[in-house]
């Protein structure tokens, strides 16, 4: 509000309002995502995916990587937003994780709509899924990470899919390639 301030106090003060904006993105990814259960509502994919980027921003700094994102403004969605981002957000964190601590981290996200359906898909440059344990994926507790993981990420994340009507899938994993899951919704909303 004053003009007079000296150069250095107004790179401060863009600093100060540069993390307020970025609180209150990662505040509004919150309380998305923790919004009960409830009525369906309109949500862009877009700035719901924005959303989401926005919660996981430090951890994807943090661990350098390099995030590649193709949002497509138009794609839009009815259905219940909080679990939808509850679902995202399993197979974001698991990209995060499986790009953790390798060389040259790379994860895209791209949402995009044909036709007939709305896709969501995160991809990354991590190690592949084994073969012998792709059809196990989605089971309940089933995880090849050990530690502190119990499992349930992927099988939760494939639960709210299906009964939003949709399906989530691995589309591609092997050695020298990437690992994609796409999260397909039906294009529920006409323009």
């Amino acid at each position: 509000m004053q003009g007079n301030l000296s150069g250095e106090a107004r790179e401060r003060l863009q600093v100060i309002d540069q993390s307020l904006q970025r609180a209150g993105r990662k505040l509004c990814s919150l309380l998305l995502i923790a919004q009960p259960g409830g009525q369906k509502q309109l949500i862009s994919l877009a700035q719901m995916m924005d959303d989401l980027l926005a919660l996981v921003h430090f951890q994807i700094v943090m661990d350098k990587v390099l995030l590649k994102s193709d949002l497509d403004a138009q794609c839009r969605w009815e259905g219940m937003a909080g679990e939808l981002a509850r679902a995202v957000l399993y197979v974001l964190n698991n990209a995060i994780e499986a790009v953790a601590g390798r060389p040259n981290p790379v994860i895209s996200v791209v949402v995009e709509r044909n036709v007939s359906q709305n896709s969501i898909r995160i991809s990354n440059n991590g190690l592949a899924i084994p073969e012998a344990v792709r059809a196990r994926i989605f089971e309940p507790f089933f995880s090849t990470k050990g530690g502190r993981h119990n499992g349930v990420g992927l099988y939760l994340a494939n639960e709210i899919v299906s009964a939003a009507g949709g399906a989530i899938e691995l589309i591609e994993s092997g050695e020298g390639q990437t690992t994609a899951f796409a999260i397909q919704l039906p294009a529920n909303v006409h323009d």
